[in-house]
């Protein structure tokens, strides 16, 4: 009894699988073509692979809906600031400004937040014993979101003894549909981010 329990359900796993595969175009190993072209409907995955196996040569225009530029590495360059003011474009995405001006404030001017700044990520460091400010291009711009604040203009780190190695990363976002500010957040958490009050 046992066997032919086995056998039907051996016979019945290959049904079910002849009756699957029966829509689907013989395929032997080896088998070339110079061109595939699916007639899978959106919703049903058109390509299925078991194998872990590299292919060569196999080039697609994106990726999950991304092309090359979205999985470039980001490169970064070091920017010295002497001067205590500097007012920045996007083109400088990706810079680390190192602030070095020691005897007085140090201020970096950044563009109003519109769409050409989503993406873009500025870096400032300070390395001298003084206040680190950042500040949108505009007054009252409201451009800003920090810490509680979602409508500043500026945004300074000032506590005594914690300036020397201070730091914020400044990432332009998107916060609804065309709505853009610029995110501000601390690089050191000892180092109080302190943004202007909202107006």
């Amino acid at each position: 009894m046992r066997k032919l329990t086995c056998i039907l359900m051996t016979i019945g796993a290959l049904l079910l699988a002849a009756i699957a595969f029966a829509d689907l175009p013989p395929m032997t190993p080896g088998t070339t073509a110079t061109n595939y072209t699916s007639t899978a409907s959106t919703g049903t995955q058109p390509y299925h692979c078991t194998s872990t196996t590299v292919n060569t040569n196999l080039n697609a225009d994106s990726l999950d809906g991304h092309d090359t530029a979205y999985f470039q590495a980001a490169v970064f360059e070091n920017v010295i600031n002497e001067s205590g003011a500097t007012t920045l474009t996007t083109a400088a995405n990706n810079k680390r400004y190192i602030a070095t001006k020691s005897d007085g404030t140090t201020t970096f001017t950044i563009p109003d937040p519109d769409a050409t700044t989503v993406g873009v990520t500025f870096y400032f460091l300070q390395t001298a014993d003084q206040n680190l400010v950042v500040t949108c291009g505009t007054a009252d711009s409201n451009g800003i979101v920090c810490d509680g604040v979602a409508t500043s203009d500026n945004v300074t780190i000032s506590t005594a003894s914690h300036k020397i190695g201070a730091g914020m990363i400044v990432m332009g976002i998107s916060t609804a549909e065309a709505t853009y500010k610029w995110y501000v957040g601390g690089l050191n958490p000892e180092s109080v981010l302190t943004p202007e009050a909202a107006d």
